[in-house]
């Protein structure tokens, strides 16, 4: 079953860049089933993401306590951040992204119309609030940091045990420099995500509004890279925690040696069968950063290749705030919240360290 999870997970991936690619390089207007099948992979993500998370066996009740109130507080506070915070703050426009989902509704009900020959006056539709889109960002923000919460602290733990090793991984851990810098570039390339959606930090940098932009975009799918490229160190930093306590156990020279070979057995076979899941885990952010970076390269801006298409319509030769608004969001947020998992798992790793 894990199998087919992560090969889901590659398809839509390699679905989600060949769309892009497609866009950038062949055809500026973007079909529909290309839409489709990013917006599937959200689904089939966040799908996958609420079965390790919150449906699986494993999840006891305290963590699913402690995972909804996780989730409203960071629903909360991202509400508040796209309807009453200044927009001079951040770079998420819900007022201007709600007005133009309406335009792109009404647009797609008049070409659906004049293709079937009807001869129907579409009313013009009314304007939608800025709560039309700022509501399911929300939403979907308490959600992203609810279940990113165990991925994020697992996240911190390997890290904190292949960049600074303990003393018993020392002779394993940071072998190869070139994988060390990969987790390293990795994290890094996360942290420096986030200010490129916090206006005042931008506009204080003399680099153009458009580049900016790109940068969002780019970056993202530099990060997906860099973790997907880290991910085999990270998976192997789990192992070695894993091999650190069954060398504990079988150090209890208290117990039996019948008890002992039990339980570090039973290490075993738990370690093995977590592997596929810490796996999963730690691609959740990467299979997210792909899917929020090739929509918003997919929607967001238009190819350079529009402006000479004589197919194009308004909405491929212009830039979309709808589509920098849910896609900037989306990623920007899940980023956010893992890094600060991530960061709450080093310090308590550390702390744990030094107690013991």
């Amino acid at each position: 079953m894990c199998v087919l999870q992560l090969l889901g997970c590659v398809v839509f991936a390699v679905m989600a860049v060949y769309a892009v690619a497609s866009k950038w390089l062949l055809h500026p207007i973007v079909a529909s089933y290309y839409l489709s099948l990013t917006l599937s992979g959200f689904a089939f993500v966040g799908s996958l993401m609420c079965q390790v998370e919150w449906r699986h066996a494993a999840i006891v009740k305290s963590e699913k306590i402690y995972m909804l109130a996780v989730g409203i507080l960071a629903a909360s506070f991202s509400f508040w951040l796209l309807m009453y915070a200044p927009r001079s703050l951040h770079a998420f426009d819900a007022e201007a992204a709600s007005v133009e989902m309406v335009g792109r509704l009404q647009a797609l009900i008049s070409s659906r119309v004049k293709a079937a020959r009807l001869e129907v006056d579409v009313p013009q539709a009314p304007e939608a609030p800025a709560l039309a889109v700022a509501l399911p960002l929300a939403l979907c923000g308490g959600a992203l940091s609810a279940l990113l919460m165990a991925p994020g602290l697992r996240y911190g733990r390997v890290l904190q045990a292949l960049l600074k090793p303990p003393l018993w991984a020392r002779n394993f851990a940071g072998q190869s420099g070139l994988m060390k810098l990969l987790v390293q570039a990795g994290f890094i390339a996360q942290v420096m995500m986030l200010p490129l959606w916090v206006a005042p930090l931008m506009d204080a940098l003399p680099i153009p509004a458009a580049v900016v932009s790109y940068l969002r975009g780019g970056l993202m799918l530099v990060v997906v890279a860099l973790q997907l490229l880290a991910l085999p160190q990270l998976v192997q930093a789990h192992l070695l925690i894993a091999a650190y306590k069954a060398d504990i156990i079988h150090s209890l020279v208290d117990l039996d040696i019948h008890i002992r070979t039990n339980l570090v057995r039973r290490q075993i076979t738990r370690t093995l069968a977590e592997l596929c899941k810490v796996a999963i885990q730690l691609a959740f952010l990467p299979c997210l950063l792909l899917l929020c970076g090739s929509l918003y390269m997919l929607m967001a801006y238009p190819s350079p290749l529009a402006a000479t298409y004589p197919k194009a319509t308004q909405w491929d030769m212009q830039p979309s705030v709808l589509y920098q608004t849910l896609s900037g969001f989306l990623g920007w947020w899940a980023c956010a919240s893992y890094v600060g998992w991530a960061t709450i798992g080093v310090v308590l790793t550390r702390a744990q360290g030094a107690a013991d």
